[in-house]
């Protein structure tokens, strides 16, 4: 697609990477600003105008073809989950890893399709375009089922925002120490402060591309310093297991499976962007032709990154491979250019996320005051500070995040939304698809709960053999 279109719809799902942009928080109001010239981003057009106007504002907007959209699918999917992969795949074993990817992955593809068709449906029986995931929940299950996706977002929204403080400050300290993790959390936090009050997206569409291409070039310092690992003089990877099969076949119990499962799943799940997706491609009926092409070009080099992070650093990889990439005290530069591309995603990242979420909550609870406003801002930004000056594990952290949040958002809500539907539309599910549906299902609430077990527990462990870790007075923080 063109650069205008590529970088509208990035900047709506930058993330995580991403999340992904979080185009289910791209909420309309009644309010305030007319549509403005065909140059504008229409990303911002869409936050600001009436929704009576979307369809003047789609005349100024130039549509994706399949390609563009199938691209910006994979900007939206590539982020910092990948950092964890190679530590998942030694938990599981290159077999077992490769096939639940792949699992994750054609999981993902079938998701995105049931939200697709479910947006479809709405759109045929109600007349009315879709424009934001709270908007199928309104259609779908009443205001309830507004007020239930709205709070799911801004959670999964408000947890990201402090995973993301954590990672950026673990790879700040990489780069530079002194300040330590936490002296690195307190800048950071002043500069996100700072950030907390942009109301206007078009400065960040502006630097979206950084995170784009930084988000890209994490496999380039994670395969360059896995090669040197494998093959340097007493190789972490010397002797590792790297099947992890036993004579009764593999050898990961449940509660390492799950909770390995479900951060395969973060690193796909666009599901919150389709309806952004779907109204922005030339023609909707390639809708799936994008998400199956895109998922495909994903899993590859989630797999890639996995299996070569695990092959050359092999058990002892860290739950952010940035950090196994030293020698002793001495840092490699492949783990200084990964750790500075970290940073600088999350930079761009960051206040996107914030953006969405203050745009969310001020539809939300309108009619704040000012100093309300500016309150919810700085108490939010604060939260998340908090949560990364107590909590500095980003893996456990990450673990929690996906089994509490992005389990509902990614498998719970297309699950629900399509099959209410399809029985609102006067198609419903055969039997096969409803069988399909509730192994789906299953697998959704065994990550919920055996991942969040494991999480909490793996928290809990962590915090009990690195009690300095969870002790935030234990070291100086400048």
């Amino acid at each position: 697609g063109t650069q205008r279109e590529a970088t509208a719809q990035v900047l709506q799902g930058v993330m995580t990477g991403a999340l992904e942009v979080e185009k289910g928080t791209s909420f309309l109001s009644d309010g305030h600003k007319k549509p403005r010239s065909a140059g504008q981003s229409f990303l911002e057009l869409e936050t600001y105008a009436p929704k009576d106007k979307v369809a003047e504002m789609e005349q100024l907007h130039e549509k994706a073809s399949t390609t563009g959209t199938a691209m910006s699918f994979i900007t939206v999917m590539f982020g910092a989950g990948v950092l964890a992969f190679p530590r998942k795949f030694s938990v599981v074993g290159m077999p077992l890893g490769t096939l639940m990817v792949s699992g994750a992955c054609v999981m993902s593809m079938y998701l995105c399709m049931t939200m697709n068709q479910a947006v479809s449906r709405v759109q045929r029986r109600s007349n009315v375009r879709i424009q934001t995931l709270d908007d199928i929940g309104f259609h779908c299950f009443g205001n309830a089922g507004r007020m239930v996706v709205k709070f799911v977002i801004n959670s999964f929204l408000i947890g990201k925002t402090a995973v993301y403080i954590v990672l950026s400050s673990q790879n700040l300290e990489f780069i530079m120490s002194p300040p330590a993790y936490r002296g690195w959390v307190v800048i950071g936090s002043a500069l996100f402060m700072s950030l907390a009050f942009v109301k206007s997206v078009s400065m960040l569409e502006k630097i979206s591309f950084v995170g784009v291409v930084c988000s890209v070039a994490y496999f380039f310092p994670i395969i360059g310093a896995s090669l040197y690992a494998h093959y340097e003089e007493n190789s972490p990877s010397a002797g590792a297991d790297f099947m992890k099969l036993g004579s009764g076949g593999f050898t990961v119990a449940p509660e390492e499976f799950f909770p390995a499962f479900v951060i395969f799943v973060l690193g796909f799940g666009p599901v919150d962007v389709i309806a952004t997706a779907r109204r922005n491609i030339a023609d909707e009926n390639k809708m799936p032709q994008a998400i199956i092409g895109s998922h495909i070009v994903t899993g590859f080099f989630y797999t890639l990154a996995g299996m070569i992070g695990f092959w050359g650093f092999g058990e002892a990889v860290d739950g952010d491979i940035t950090q196994s990439m030293r020698s002793g005290d001495e840092k490699w530069y492949a783990g200084y250019g990964l750790a500075l591309a970290v940073v600088l995603n999350l930079v761009v990242t960051i206040p996107i996320t914030l953006y969405c979420l203050f745009s969310s909550l001020e539809v939300s609870f309108a009619g704040l005051s000012t100093t309300a406003n500016t309150g919810m801002r700085i108490g939010i930004v604060l939260m998340c500070s908090l949560i990364g000056l107590l909590l500095p594990y980003f893996m456990q952290c990450l673990e929690i995040l996906s089994a509490a949040m992005v389990v509902p958002l990614s498998i719970f809500l297309p699950l629900a939304v399509g099959i209410k539907s399809a029985k609102d539309d006067g198609t419903p599910y055969s039997w096969g698809r409803i069988v399909l549906d509730l192994f789906c299902w299953a697998v959704g609430i065994a990550c919920f709960v055996l991942g969040m077990y494991s999480a909490l527990d793996g928290l809990a462990r962590e915090m009990r053999e690195n009690p300095e870790g969870a002790n935030p007075f234990a070291k100086p923080w400048f």
